[in-house]
């Protein structure tokens, strides 16, 4: 699928990401999958869980106009006796920045 309409993308394909995907599917969803290992992935439940809201459309201000954008719902979860809060604040600055800009990956 090259036009990239999916109804849900997955980071990652370890025990919750492969579990949501299926379930998804199975409910009718288009789901991409993106995950740099074999499918299955590595379980990283000792570190930090990443959850992605599903994008919408909705009204936001763009200068001084209201205007329709695309918006989703980021939450970390970091284990503080293994990921330090700055560390996940920083792994959030860099999705935010892929997910808003990913043709950057690109160059």
């Amino acid at each position: 699928m090259s036009n990239g309409d999916f109804d849900l993308t997955v980071i990652g394909s370890g025990p919750g990401g492969y579990v949501a995907a299926i379930r998804a599917a199975q409910l009718g969803m288009k789901v991409a999958v993106v995950e740099n290992a074999a499918l299955g992935g590595i379980c990283t439940n000792w570190g930090c869980i990443l959850a992605v809201g599903a994008a919408r459309k909705q009204p936001v201000v763009k200068g001084d106009q209201i205007v329709v954008g695309t918006r989703m719902a980021l939450t970390l979860s970091c284990d503080h006796r293994v990921v330090d809060g700055a560390v996940g604040a920083r792994l959030m600055q860099a999705l935010i920045k892929i997910l808003e800009k990913p043709q950057a990956l690109a160059l």
